[in-house]
């Protein structure tokens, strides 16, 4: 912890008792083997605190003890490492060696702090107020420089210091490969950390922890292949929510968003009725991933900050999907197609400069119904893997069951399910889907490009046929209400067949026919409304049958 950490414990200690004892560890470990200034900081917020719960003089004697054995606040003479502030790049190597010992890696714009199993982001607000700096600024805080006679006496940094030093660390603990690489050599891996060891998801094998591979997630479990996923409560859940058809299909998805990279470029979109079990879906992966699931709305697609804390992200949620007037279609698609086809991608920063690379992040919708993800050219729907949850539980919730699933065995039963779903995916080269998926899909097609769904499933190119304008619109209104299009007008029908710029989309008003009259041809035009270009894949049986709206293929 930092001072300020220390301080704030301090401050918020609730009984005598626990102030009198962390004084006495203040003073066995002699201010925790800070600063001069820190340890009086300290030590003045225990008092303040022992005060207030009227045990000043018993705090007095747990911090200092007695005469022969004081709390040691530092002389204003001792000295730190001697240090030269004209050379900042030393004085970050040495800063770098006493205080955070190959721990702490420069990438992307920001600090990494290795944290016992993988590889964090600091928590960076502002260029000019990140965690790092804060411990600079104490570090300095202690050192020494020489006079001109060579005697050391006490440094004090000031804000052009230590930026100056600030600025020299990336040169130090800089490192330009890419996430799951190793430090030194680039050799790209497919460990993902564990709780007590790295797990190479082909094989199941338990590997030791080592800072060397640069891994910027982990799976909060204790890995344990021999777990008991049939014996858990987990399996029932899940089969009950998907149903034996989607069973492998969820697994797959699972295995991918915990252990897989995102080579199958897919994403995920669950519907269901409410208290269906998305939401326990969702939150056992949340505690699996931990910090790194992020939940994003439809709107921060658009905005100029809104995709900052996906850099990190290993699976991004959009739950409740609603989408209205106001949203921005065409960024969402744009942004969802680059993030699943593992574009370059630049993301702007607050107070930092833009981040530019492969976002390492599943995505995930989460809704009652299908969104209307509007794509005029129908790509985003198939980057989708369809998933429909089957029961609604609304009335008689079991209000415990999220909280057994989030116990410690539930989640290893989760994780080895999951692996064992990404091992079935990696072989067999593709994610299995059901027919379930196959039924959204089509609809999503429907939904997001009308007219082209519209035109690949009634039409055929024909150069000389031609549709009137009623005759198409019947048709048209006849599908819409069986994939949940609503109600469409002639004119709206006629815009979203211009949107789609097929040639065989082209209105005329005038008709030219040639008929045949004994050994004459004639040239019959008549006006009437309709498109050129195409035809219907089969005949109703009677042409009047469109205009009473009844259709029969």
């Amino acid at each position: 912890m930092n001072v300020h950490e220390i301080c704030e414990h301090a401050s918020a200690l609730a009984t005598p008792a626990e102030v009198i004892e962390f004084g006495a560890a203040m003073r066995e470990t002699n201010g925790f083997d800070l600063s001069k200034q820190a340890r009086e900081a300290i030590a003045d917020v225990l008092m303040i605190r022992g005060s207030e719960l009227d045990c000043a003089g018993a705090t007095y004697d747990a911090l200092y003890g007695s005469p022969d054995d004081p709390f040691d606040l530092g002389s204003d003479e001792e000295t730190g490492p001697v240090i030269t502030p004209g050379n900042p790049r030393s004085v970050a190597r040495e800063f770098v060696k006493a205080v955070y010992d190959k721990k702490l890696l420069a990438w992307g714009g920001d600090f990494y702090f290795y944290a016992g199993n993988h590889w964090r982001a600091g928590q960076v607000w502002k260029a000019a107020d990140t965690e790092v700096m804060r411990v600079l600024w104490d570090w300095l805080a202690t050192c020494s420089v020489l006079d001109s006679a060579g005697e050391p006496y006490q440094f004090k940094p000031n804000p052009k210091h230590v930026a100056a030093v600030y600025a020299a660390l990336p040169a130090v603990v800089g490192f330009r490969g890419d996430r799951n690489c190793h430090i030194k050599t680039g050799e790209r891996t497919a460990l993902v950390p564990v709780q007590n060891g790295m797990v190479d998801p082909a094989t199941g094998a338990l590997h030791p922890l080592d800072p060397a591979w640069f891994v910027t997630h982990c799976l909060a479990v204790d890995w344990d292949p021999d777990t008991d996923v049939a014996g858990s409560e987990f399996l029932p859940f899940i089969k009950g929510a998907f149903g034996e058809e989607q069973l492998a299909t969820i697994q797959q998805i699972m295995g991918i968003i915990l252990f897989g990279d995102r080579s199958f470029e897919k994403a995920m979109l669950l519907i269901g009725p409410p208290r269906s079990g998305k939401g326990t879906l969702l939150g056992i992966l949340e505690a699996l991933l931990g910090a790194t699931a992020v939940s994003v709305g439809s709107r921060d697609f658009s905005n100029q900050f809104g995709l900052q804390h996906l850099i990190d992200a290993r699976l991004a949620s959009i739950p409740d999907q609603r989408m209205d007037a106001h949203s921005d279609y065409s960024a969402l698609a744009e942004r969802v197609l680059s993030i699943v086809g593992q574009d370059t991608v630049p993301i702007q920063r607050k107070f930092l400069s833009p981040w530019v690379g492969r976002l390492d992040v599943f995505i995930a919708f989460f809704s009652n119904g299908l969104p209307r993800l509007r794509d005029a050219q129908g790509v985003l729907a198939s980057r989708f893997i369809y998933l429909r949850t089957l029961t609604s539980h609304r009335g008689r919730e079991d209000i415990g069951l999220k909280k057994r699933l989030l116990e410690p065995k539930e989640l290893q039963a989760a994780a080895v399910f999951a692996l064992e779903g990404y091992q079935i995916a990696l072989a067999q080269g593709k994610i299995s889907t059901s027919a379930e998926h196959d039924k959204l899909s089509d609809r999503a097609h429907a939904l997001q490009a009308p007219a082209a769904a519209f035109l690949a499933r009634y039409t055929v190119p024909d150069p000389n046929g031609f549709i009137p304008t009623r005759e198409l619109a019947a048709v048209w209104m006849a599908w819409g209400q069986e994939v949940g299009l609503g109600e469409f007008s002639i004119r709206a029908i006629g815009r979203a067949l211009h949107e789609e710029r097929d040639d065989r989309c082209q209105m005329r008003r005038t008709v030219t026919t040639r008929l045949k009259v004994g050994k004459r041809v004639v040239k019959n035009s008549r006006r009437r409304r309709g498109y050129v270009g195409m035809s219907w894949k089969k005949i109703c049986d009677a042409r009047g049958n469109f205009r009473r709206g009844r259709i029969i293929f």
